[in-house]
């Protein structure tokens, strides 16, 4: 008998749903990507079209995390081993809602 994930991985490739449920482990995986400093200040919220929401405590954070957006992006896709993620959108978590870009 074979085992299920093998025709569910082709039947998701084939319906085009791979990236998308890669891209919600990648909300899953989050905190052991970035690890527990960033994870502490940081939550990966939701995924859409291959961009990962995350919710930032501070300004500062917001800032710093744009210029490591590049390096955590590949960090996420080397975890799911498919690149999935294209980009990361910075929110400020909380009341108001300053945004950053998203590549």
């Amino acid at each position: 008998m074979e085992h299920i994930a093998k025709p569910l991985r082709n039947f998701m490739v084939a319906q085009g749903l791979a990236d998308g449920v890669a891209g919600w482990r990648a909300v899953e995986l989050w905190p052991e990507v970035v690890g527990e400093e960033i994870a502490g200040r940081t939550n990966a919220s939701r995924f859409s079209d291959g961009t990962l929401i995350v919710e930032v405590t501070h300004p500062t954070w917001m800032h710093e995390l744009s210029f490591m957006r590049k390096e955590i992006v590949g960090k996420l896709n080397a975890a799911l081993e498919r690149d999935a993620v294209t980009g990361i959108h910075f929110v400020l978590s909380g009341g108001g809602r300053r945004r950053y870009g998203k590549r």
